[in-house]
C-alpha cells in the first residue's frame, strides 16, 4: 500500500475547509492523527513510532494531552478524564440494595447471562437489549460461547465479538473477595461493576476494580479505581468491537500506553455529531485525468467516483476521520481529514502503480517457490473450497489439516531489488489455525537467506506471539478471503528474499492457510527490462503494444509482453 506518512511526505491535496496533518511539527494534533491512523490499521514509520513513544514516555508533560484516540472505521472516539473536555471520574456505588450480583462467574473462565440492559442500546449500528458478562473482564452483547481468557488486539474476527472490554485479561474470580454486579443508576443508565478482581498467576492479593456505564444514547463510560501498586496492567485489552470483529476501537493492548489504566481514571467512548458533507475529485497524479470507479472510504462509509472522478458523502461525523481511496492500477491512498460542519472539499491525486516485478496466480506450479513441508500448489478441496481467483492456490495441505510440529519456511526462489520507497507485496489469504498456538508469518532476508526477520503487514498480525514460534503471525480464523498488504519500502536500495513461515504445535491441527493472486510492486528482479512505448510523432503513450525479446543470434521469441495504458512495459 502507498504509505503517505505524516512525517515523511506533505500531502498534495487541494483542500477547502479541511485540516490536513502537516509534516515537520510534532504537536498534539499530529500525535492524535498518528493515533487515529494507527487505530485504523495503518503501518507507521519508525520516525512516527518514535513520536508516539516520546509522547507516552514516563515524565512527558504532554502525556495527558494525548490520551484520546480514534476514530475507528465506524466513527467511535475515546478520551479520558485527564483531557480538558474529558469525562469526570464519578464512581457509582452499590448503596441502593437493588443491584444484582453475578456470582456465577466467581471462578476461572466463566460467562453468565443474558441480562437485560433496560433500554435499546445502540452499538455499531445495532440496537441491543441484553448483555453477557465474563470473568475475564469483557462484556458481550451476543451469546459469547467460550469465556476467552487470551486477550486479542481490537478488532479481531476471532471470538468473542460484539464486545466491550473494560479490562480483558486472564482474570481469576475464584480467589480473594471479588464482586461483580449490575443495575441502574439514578439516571437509568446500566452500570456493570467488577470489584477487587485478581489476575490468574498473581501477584497474590493484587486487585483491580473497574466499572462500565451504558447510556441510552450509545455513549460508554469506563472507570477504574482501587488498583494495587503491584497489579500488572500491561497485559490487557481495553476497547470495543462490532459483531463481525471487523471494526473496533482499541484504547489499550498489552501495555502500549504505559502505566494505564490508573486509579480514578474515567474513559468516555462516544460518537461525534454529524453534519459534515464531503466531496472532491480523484485524478491521476501524472496526467491529471479523472479516475473513474475509484473506491473512496471515509470511516465505514463507501462510495465510488463517476466518469469525472467526482465523489461525495453527506451527513458525516464532524471529527478527524480516516479517508482511504482504492483504484485498480494505483497505489492505495490513506490520510486523516479533519471534517468541519458544512461542506468539505478534498481532491485527491493517485500515484499510478509501476508494473509488478513478480506475479503469481498459482494456476500452475511455475517453479517459483521452493516447496517444503506442508506447502503445496493446486486446487483447494477443503478450507475455502475454492481459490480467490481461478482454480489454483498456494497453501498448507490443500485437502486436509496441516501436520503437527510444523516449522516450514517457504521461500520465493528469486531475489528482488527494492527500487521504490512505497514498495509492497500484495496477496489474498484465507486461514483457519488453532488460535494463538499455530499460524504463519512473512519474513524478509537481506543476506540471501542466511538470516530472516519478520516483516509486518498493514494492520498487523492477529497475534503478537504465536506459541509455536514465539513470534508474531496470523492465527485463528480469517472469516473469509482477505487482502494483505506488506510494506517493503524500508528495504529501499536493498536486495531481498521473501518467505512464508508456517508453524504448528504437536496437537490440535486445523486446515491452515491458502494464498492467491500475488503481486510484488516497487521492486525489480535481476535482469529486468523496464521501458515505455510512445508515438514518435506525438509522444503519447501506446497501449497494448507488443514487445518481444529474442536471444542474440536467435530469431525465436523468448518472451512477449504488452504495454499498459501508460505505455509502460516490463520484461
Amino acid at each position: 500500500m502507498k504509505n503517505l506518512t505524516i512525517a515523511l511526505l506533505i500531502l498534495l491535496l487541494v483542500v477547502g475547509g479541511v485540516g490536513i496533518v502537516s509534516a515537520s511539527t510534532v504537536d498534539a494534533a499530529t500525535v492524535r492523527d498518528l493515533l487515529a491512523r494507527q487505530q485504523n490499521g495503518a503501518a507507521l514509520t519508525f520516525e512516527e513510532k518514535q513520536v508516539l513513544e516520546r509522547a507516552f514516555s514516563p515524565g512527558s508533560e504532554e502525556v495527558s494531552t494525548y490520551l484520546r484516540g480514534g476514530p475507528d472505521t465506524f466513527g467511535y472516539l475515546w478520551r479520558d478524564s485527564d483531557e480538558a473536555d474529558g469525562p469526570a471520574f464519578d464512581w457509582v456505588t452499590d448503596d441502593s440494595g437493588t443491584w444484582t450480583e453475578v456470582t456465577a462467574i466467581y471462578s476461572d473462565d466463566a460467562t453468565a447471562g443474558p441480562f437485560p440492559i433496560g433500554f435499546d442500546f445502540p452499538f455499531y449500528g445495532t440496537d441491543y437489549t441484553q448483555f453477557w458478562v465474563c470473568s475475564n473482564g469483557w462484556i458481550s452483547f451476543v451469546s459469547p460461547g467460550f469465556a476467552e481468557y487470551s486477550n486479542d488486539p481490537i478488532p479481531s474476527t476471532d471470538t468473542p465479538n460484539a464486545i466491550l472490554c473494560p479490562f480483558w485479561d486472564d482474570l481469576y474470580l475464584g480467589t480473594g473477595a471479588p464482586h461483580v454486579y449490575y443495575g441502574t443508576d439514578a439516571d437509568s443508565n446500566m452500570v456493570i461493576t467488577y470489584i477487587d478482581v485478581q489476575r490468574l498467576g498473581g501477584p497474590t492479593g493484587a486487585v483491580l476494580s473497574f466499572q462500565v456505564i451504558l447510556h441510552p444514547d450509545g455513549t460508554i463510560l469506563l472507570q477504574y479505581d482501587n488498583i494495587s501498586a503491584n497489579y500488572i496492567v500491561n497485559q490487557a485489552t481495553i476497547g470495543i468491537e462490532n459483531a463481525s470483529g471487523t471494526e473496533g476501537l482499541q484504547i489499550l493492548y498489552n501495555g502500549d500506553v504505559l502505566n494505564y489504566p490508573y486509579d480514578s481514571l474515567a474513559i468516555d467512548i462516544y460518537l461525534p455529531p454529524v453534519g459534515a458533507d464531503v466531496s472532491g475529485i480523484v485524478t491521476d497524479s501524472e496526467n491529471g485525468l479523472p479516475v473513474e470507479g475509484a473506491e473512496v472510504r471515509i470511516g465505514s462509509e463507501i462510495t465510488t467516483t463517476d466518469a469525472s472522478g467526482f465523489y461525495s458523502f453527506t451527513d458525516m461525523f464532524i471529527a478527524s476521520m480516516n479517508l482511504q481511496v482504492f483504484a485498480t492500477g494505483y497505489f492505495d491512498f490513506q490520510t486523516v481529514v479533519d471534517l468541519q460542519e458544512g461542506q468539505n472539499t478534498v481532491d485527491i491525486a493517485l500515484e499510478p502503480l509501476p508494473l509488478p516485478a513478480f506475479t503469481d496466480d498459482f494456476e500452475e506450479d511455475r517453479g517459483s517457490w521452493i516447496l517444503v513441508g506442508d506447502w503445496q500448489i493446486g486446487a483447494p478441496t477443503a478450507g475455502p473450497g475454492a481459490a480467490h481467483g481461478g482454480t489454483g492456490v498456494l497453501g498448507t495441505q490443500l485437502g486436509t489439516d496441516y501436520s503437527s510440529s510444523a516449522q516450514d519456511g517457504l521461500e520465493l526462489d528469486s531475489s528482488f531489488s527494492i527500487i521504490h520507497e512505497s514498495a509492497f507485496l500484495q496477496y489474498y489469504h484465507w486461514f483457519d489455525y488453532e488460535n494463538v498456538w499455530d499460524g504463519y508469518r512473512i519474513d524478509v532476508s537481506t543476506d540471501d537467506g542466511a538470516t530472516w526477520q519478520v516483516v509486518t503487514p498493514e494492520g498487523g498480525y492477529t497475534s503478537g506471539s504465536l506459541i509455536s514460534t514465539g513470534l508474531p503471525g496470523f492465527t485463528g480464523l480469517s472469516g473469509g478471503w482477505q487482502r494483505v498488504i506488506v510494506p517493503l519500502g524500508m528495504y529501499l536500495d536493498q536486495e531481498i528474499r521473501l518467505r512464508f513461515y508456517h508453524s504448528s504445535d504437536s496437537i490440535i491441527n486445523h486446515f491452515g492457510v491458502v494464498i492467491d493472486d500475488m503481486g510484488l510492486y516497487g521492486a525489480q528482479p535481476p535482469g529486468q527490462i523496464l521501458g515505455m512505448v510512445t508515438d514518435v510523432g506525438t509522444g503519447d503513450p501506446i497501449d497494448n503494444a507488443r514487445i518481444q525479446v529474442f536471444l542474440h543470434g536467435d530469431q525465436s521469441v523468448q518472451t512477449e509482453v504488452q504495454s499498459n495504458g501508460l505505455g509502460e512495459y516490463g520484461v
